[in-house]
């Protein structure tokens, strides 16, 4: 198989010639069992990369070396074959170990690839749920301060209401005094100051209209009736204060919640982010474990292709030198070589070349 090295990739850049990696852990997932399993295989793959790199440097120096053995030779007859066998057979060796390490590492991206699809889904669905909840707190939220504003504005209508009586209660008083100062007056001027004040006696008409909403049933026209109003209003806005304190309470430790919700959220999203991006680099490795196996494959049918060959041409030999032996004495000698033999040993030749193209590539 012809290929370039760029075209085999593991994390990020795990180069089939082992000349530039990208480590892994600047993006490892948060999750520890999938950050330590990711740095484990990456570990391995690096391992597997160097010792393939070994296995081809090794098997190009046996092939060139039976190459140049090959050259030497005219006719498959001057070629040790078992010694040629026995070179395939340990390079075959050699490419199984490569081929167990590189099933090994691919077995583990693709259950490292399920774990993060279904950690995702996990934490997905949790995301979901805790923005659900945030939608409700922020909902909750909403109610609280409507509540609050409302409260607030008794408050300041209550306490309103308590310093209106208060100033009618006061009124009232100067009102007495005033009556007590005018106790001696002449019949005429006591009939004229009734009328004057009329408003602030039993026919309320001016005061009683501006505290009429304050009144509540409080008797207006004596100054105890107004204090004893203002201090229930008083009392019912220091109830409401309390109220809204306790309102203000839940509300700070709602918002609370919800900024840790928030935070959780957003760590999900990240989380989830980077599962992405390990699931990402997982599929770009289980590409280049595969691209590393193809070439593998590759060498090996190279490998049984030439043993193949050399069984043949063992085969054709031995008929040919057995014929040569029988028709010894009767026949002419024939030629010392065998136009299918030659034929097959040409093929032998083009295989190794064919092997050494393979391994040149990588």
């Amino acid at each position: 198989m012809a290929g370039s090295a760029s075209q085999v990739c593991g994390f990020k850049q795990l180069a089939i010639n082992g000349t530039s990696y990208k480590d892994l852990s600047l993006n490892l997932s948060g999750d520890d069992d999938i950050k330590k399993a990711l740095r484990e295989l990456e570990e391995l793959s690096r391992k597997c990369s160097k010792d393939f790199r070994k296995i081809i440097g090794n098997m190009k120096e046996c092939v060139l070396l039976e190459k140049s053995k090959l050259n030497r030779f005219s006719t498959i007859t001057e070629v040790n074959v078992q010694s040629i066998l026995d070179v395939i057979s340990s390079m075959n060796d050699m490419v199984q170990v490569s081929v167990e390490d590189f099933n090994g590492i691919d077995k583990t991206t693709k259950a490292l690839m399920t774990t993060c699809t279904l950690r995702i889904v996990q934490k997905q669905n949790l995301a979901s749920k805790k923005e659900l909840e945030q939608t409700k707190m922020e909902n909750q939220l909403k109610e609280y301060e409507c509540k609050l504003r409302w409260l607030e504005a008794e408050i300041t209508q209550l306490n309103r209401d308590a310093d209106e009586l208060l100033n009618r209660a006061y009124e009232l008083d100067n009102e007495e005094k005033e009556k007590e100062k005018r106790a001696g007056a002449s019949f005429l001027f006591g009939t004229v100051l009734a009328v004057v004040t009329a408003p602030f006696s039993a026919g309320l008409s001016l005061a009683a209209l501006s505290v009429g909403a304050a009144a509540g049933g409080f008797n207006l026209t004596n100054a105890s009736g107004c204090r004893s109003g203002a201090k229930i209003k008083r009392s019912s806005a220091e109830e409401k204060r309390d109220e809204s304190r306790q309102l203000e309470a839940k509300k700070s430790s709602l918002e609370c919640d919800m900024a840790n919700n928030k935070i959780s959220i957003d760590n999900l999203r990240r989380e989830i982010g980077t599962l992405l991006s390990d699931e990402k680099v997982l599929k770009e490795l289980e590409m280049g474990t595969k691209t590393y196996l193809n070439v593998l494959f590759e060498i090996d049918k190279n490998h049984k292709l030439i043993k193949q060959l050399l069984i043949t041409l063992s085969l054709e030999t031995e008929s040919f030198q057995m014929e040569q032996i029988l028709n010894e004495g009767e026949y002419e000698i024939k030629e010392k070589t065998n136009t299918g033999s030659n034929e097959s040993f040409q093929m032998l030749l083009d295989a190794w070349d064919s092997l050494k193209i393979t391994l040149d590539d990588y």
